[in-house]
């Protein structure tokens, strides 16, 4: 079977429903800055170190009519080459750690 990113990325949005029994555990680990509504995890702009918010993130995603979230539908690739989870999948709500690797989305600036 041939996937790419798009075609997985497309199958992972039309799950989004079955995510919500995981994603909310997820969610209240990380109450301060995500939250799992049925229209995917919803970020606040301003956070940081979080895939969603990432320049390099892969992910379906966009921000908010009042700019203020980032909404997350889908799972996403890490495009970062001097990330340790370069080419793998995340959630939007996955944190990085490692200093100097998450570069704040464009589309919040």
């Amino acid at each position: 079977m041939d996937i790419n990113r798009r075609t997985f990325a497309l199958q992972m949005a039309g799950l989004a429903a079955a995510a919500a029994g995981i994603g909310t555990v997820e969610a209240a680990e990380h109450q301060h800055a995500v939250q799992l509504s049925a229209d995917g995890w919803k970020l606040d702009a301003d956070t940081k170190f979080r895939c969603g918010t990432c320049q390099f993130w892969g992910g379906m995603r966009k921000v908010a009519d009042d700019k203020k979230q980032v909404v997350a539908v889908s799972l996403g690739w890490c495009n970062n080459p001097a990330s340790p989870m370069y080419r793998a999948l995340t959630a939007a709500d996955h944190e990085m750690t490692k200093p100097g690797v998450w570069t704040k989305w464009g589309a919040l600036s």
